[in-house]
């Protein structure tokens, strides 16, 4: 019996990070990444002192995920597609709505 540990990467995933690091382009909407500063994030340090973020506000990635954190009981909150190419990374980080901010 093998463990689905054992299994290793999800070669899809393995696959899109590649892509990504490769073309600096949101695999979500498939627009150019910006590289910015690291934010400041209270639950982890950034190593890197420079992300790349979607900045797309039509990206659905982003667009889902004001719903996607409403449900969970987070009014307000969204997030975005990052890349952090220090430690070679995709994932979240967390922003504010549109809606929030235009108040």
């Amino acid at each position: 019996m093998t463990d689905a540990a054992d299994a290793g990467p999800d070669p899809k995933l393995v696959e899109r990070l590649e892509t990504v690091k490769r073309t600096l382009r949101c695999p979500h909407c498939d627009e150019p990444l910006t590289k910015t500063n690291a934010p400041p994030n209270p639950f982890s340090g950034w190593e890197s002192p420079y992300l790349y973020i979607c900045l797309n506000n039509a990206c659905p990635y982003y667009v889902r995920s004001e719903e996607t954190l409403a449900a969970q009981g987070v009014p307000g909150g969204a997030y975005r597609f990052v890349f952090d190419p220090l430690r070679e990374w995709c994932g979240p980080v967390a922003t504010k709505t549109l809606g929030t901010l235009r108040g």
